[in-house]
């Protein structure tokens, strides 16, 4: 059975951690960073070929492909590797232009091209500390959400907002460069993936690690938890966790979690939030209308606006003892 996992990092954010993420990988595997593998890790156990393939008999390559705004190699050619892989990997920003457009495109055409197999994503939410200088956030965020909701199988959610004040309030640093959070979101996608790359009798592929924590098709997007650096916030979301898989114990004191929260709807609704007032002044609509989406209205908005607000209310049956039978009855 395959197992190679394909990543796709999309605009400057998503190149930026994986730029991160496989500096990670180098050093976990004894890889250097002309791809050759150093001599103490030639006869590990480790499994090299969940992320890279052999194209020499010590020297790999990823499973990688980086897609920028300015790229002028942004075409994503089909190969024998798409078909024989065991799913996709994607990292992107829900609010940029590239990770956010692009991003959402290649999700609607991989389900499309490829219904079986698993995406997975890892999506960064915008810092709501800081004032942004994309004006169209709101909107973007919620054309990437509809499209995570209906064409992803799970999205790990990086909140930058959290990850900031984790490396305020945890680590003491002042004023956190890209480098330095990305540089914690690739120990987050590390760790996530440790049971991949290293022999274990459980969470030793991507469906399994996940099917778990997911209890219907929607209810898809995931929390993190690394401790020491989020023992509190983990605790607090996990009273209120439909379900927590505890993924590995590095070292004493220091172990990673995923699971999904009842909480997390609390994202979703400060996207909406943010969506409506600039929708109800029509505030910055007019560069959307140069595509042909929007060309003659801007009923893609809306409904992106309905799909989110549907998974918000998901969420929120969930808590109920009846969410068996939600939305087998008129709603």
């Amino acid at each position: 059975m395959p197992r190679e996992i394909i990543t796709l990092q999309l605009g400057q954010c998503g190149n930026q951690i994986g730029f991160e993420f496989w500096k990670q990988l180098c050093a976990e595997h004894g890889i250097s960073p002309e791809g050759i593998v150093e001599e103490f890790a030639t006869e590990g156990t480790d499994r090299k070929d969940v992320f890279f393939y052999q194209v020499h008999k010590y020297r790999l390559k990823p499973y990688s492909h980086g897609i920028k705004r300015d790229s002028q190699n942004s075409k994503f050619e089909e190969n024998h590797r798409l078909r024989l892989s065991r799913g996709f990997v994607l990292c992107h920003s829900i609010a940029g232009g590239t990770g956010s457009g692009l991003g959402s495109y290649l999700l609607e055409r991989l389900n499309d091209r490829y219904p079986k197999k698993l995406v997975q994503t890892y999506s960064v939410f915008p810092n709501q500390d800081e004032m942004s200088d994309v004006v169209v956030q709101p909107y973007n965020s919620l054309l990437t959400l509809k499209r995570l909701t209906q064409n992803a199988d799970c999205v790990v959610v990086l909140d930058n907002t959290a990850l900031n004040r984790i490396a305020t309030d945890r680590l003491h640093i002042q004023k956190p460069s890209f480098s330095q959070i990305n540089q914690l979101v690739s120990t987050i996608m590390s760790a996530s993936t440790t049971t991949l790359r290293y022999p274990g009798y459980m969470n030793n592929d991507l469906i399994g690690l996940i099917a778990s924590l997911i209890p219907t098709p929607r209810l898809h997007f995931l929390m993190t938890g690394y401790t020491p650096l989020t023992t509190d916030q983990a605790v607090s979301w996990s009273n209120a966790g439909i379900c927590i898989k505890i993924l590995f114990q590095k070292c004493k004191g220091s172990c990673n979690s995923l699971f999904n929260s009842l909480l997390i709807p609390v994202l979703f609704e400060r996207t909406c939030r943010q969506y409506d007032k600039l929708r109800k002044r029509e505030a910055f609509l007019e560069q959307f209308r140069k595509e042909d989406i929007f060309k003659d209205n801007f009923d893609e908005l809306d409904n992106s606006r309905e799909v989110v607000q549907q998974l918000v209310d998901e969420y929120s049956a969930a808590t109920r003892p009846d969410y068996i039978s939600w939305g087998t009855q008129e709603q």
